[in-house]
């Protein structure tokens, strides 16, 4: 995918994984997909996809954000600051409070608050040591 699609700090990735289950009821896994196919033609798609993009918008958590306040600070800060200058502004805090009504996006790395039926595998001791047979 990396060379498709360039990587997005703002964007992630939602990967599809077929699997084919033996007689003895053990997995195995056949492809690992980078663009699913989310249509919903019969009633088993409609379950699974659904509840997969309720528990993805929930992990995710995006914040809703007050579009007029948004615009009035964009237009403040065009009229008031030279761009240098907005790196290293006291009142950008303010500004954010004032847009987000209050909340705080989630930091790097902090567990979401809502998981669903997702399991996180990274960071975790399995995930570091998978890592360093990788570099090894």
């Amino acid at each position: 995918v990396d060379d498709i699609i360039p990587h997005c700090r703002q964007a992630f990735e939602l990967f599809g994984f077929d699997v084919i289950i033996d007689e003895n009821l053990h997995p195995g896994l056949l492809e690992v997909n980078s663009s699913l196919m989310m249509h919903m033609d019969a009633p088993l798609d409609e379950d699974i996809k659904g509840r997969l993009l309720a528990d993805t918008l929930s992990l995710i958590d995006p914040l809703p954000f007050n579009m007029q306040a948004l615009e009035e600070v964009l237009q403040r800060r065009v009229r008031e600051r030279p761009r240098a200058a907005a790196r290293h502004d006291p009142s950008l805090n303010d500004d954010l409070v004032h847009i987000l009504g209050g909340r705080t996006p989630r930091l790097h790395g902090e567990t979401p608050r809502h998981m669903g039926n997702y399991k996180m595998i990274a960071p975790s001791p399995l995930y570091t040591r998978v890592c360093k047979m990788k570099r090894g």
